[in-house]
């Protein structure tokens, strides 16, 4: 999968294909085993597994 290997950071932005632009807020777990909290305007904030979600950086 292509979000596997990125490393995801606490700011960073991404684009999510079917919520939209959003920004991480927190990371949970470590490794390959992490989640991240995202934020999207509208939306609130949603825990999204990297390397499943539809996402991908915008910053």
């Amino acid at each position: 999968n292509r979000n596997a290997a990125q490393v995801w950071a606490v700011g960073d932005q991404l684009q999510h294909d079917v919520f939209g632009e959003g920004r991480v807020t927190h990371l949970f777990g470590s490794g390959e085993k992490i989640s991240i909290a995202v934020k999207f305007p509208g939306m609130g904030p949603k825990i999204l597994d990297p390397r499943l979600a539809p996402i991908r950086r915008s910053n």
